[in-house]
């Protein structure tokens, strides 16, 4: 099914998704950037719930219950990877990292042998992205088998991706990197979020978006709200991006207690 085509035609996808081959062209739309950011993350969510909900049928399936046909499971899994790889953004990449969660549960390991070494060469890569890419699908793989009682197959992820990653140390660089980049221009903000007798800089709204759109992606990726605390995110800072975009603040926050948190504006 050609990849403009399926952009073309109006949903509800119901009507054309069980068709072989619109599995495999939605591999196409997703990365494009000719293609509108919305639609493409409406594509990822679609092919998220068509592979959690048919790619192994129930016991008892309804009558409309089409399962995935075998070629598109193949570009599926050859695919995923090189998909996750060029996620215009983290909310593509979460829908990703679930569908490739799934895959890797019914298929792994008699259907997909290939996959750990796949994951490893992504891992050993000097490219950022594709190392990126290699630890989201490693985690993805360990999340697949968490809760089998089995000792059959999670050992053997461990063994073998374990000793090439350094998720610890990533984290902690990668934090200690926007600590680093924010501690002067972006940690001091003369809004609700400072202490009445800070000697700090109003942020821009340009600014006050910018870090909210970084908070947000560390969110998506695994960071807790703790986690950003303790790395050494300002309090003012972590206190007006939380309650603007409406999430729960950190545990750890510190904020003075006694002081009432007024309003103030943003240039």
């Amino acid at each position: 099914m050609n990849s403009r085509y399926v952009c073309k035609l109006r949903w509800p996808p119901q009507l054309i998704g069980v068709q072989e081959g619109m599995l495999t062209a939605l591999l196409q739309i997703i990365p494009s950037d000719g293609v509108e950011l919305a639609t493409r993350l409406a594509c990822s969510v679609y092919l998220k719930n068509r592979v959690h909900t048919s790619y192994i049928l129930p016991s008892s399936p309804r009558p409309d219950h089409v399962p995935i046909a075998q070629s598109d499971r193949t570009a599926l899994k050859a695919n995923i990877l090189t998909l996750l790889s060029a996620s215009p953004r983290c909310a593509v990449t979460v829908q990703l990292a679930a569908t490739l969660k799934d895959l890797v549960a019914h298929d792994f390991p008699d259907h997909w042998s290939s996959l750990l070494d796949d994951v490893k060469r992504l891992l050993g890569s000097g490219n950022v992205r594709e190392v990126g890419v290699g630890v989201v699908a490693a985690f993805e793989c360990i999340r697949a088998f968490r809760f089998r009682q089995k000792p059959d197959v999670l050992p053997g992820i461990i063994a073998t991706l374990f000793p090439t990653l350094e998720i610890p140390a990533m984290l902690h660089l990668i934090l200690k990197t926007y600590k680093t980049a924010i501690i002067v221009n972006l940690s001091s903000i003369a809004t609700s979020t400072a202490p009445p007798h800070s000697d700090t800089v109003p942020m821009t709204r340009q600014d006050l978006d910018h870090t909210k759109n970084l908070v947000l992606d560390l969110l998506c990726w695994g960071v807790s709200p703790e986690c950003l605390a303790e790395a050494g995110v300002s309090a003012g800072v972590s206190y007006r991006v939380f309650t603007d975009i409406n999430l729960r603040l950190p545990t750890n926050l510190a904020l003075p207690p006694t002081r009432p948190l007024t309003p103030s504006g943003i240039r």
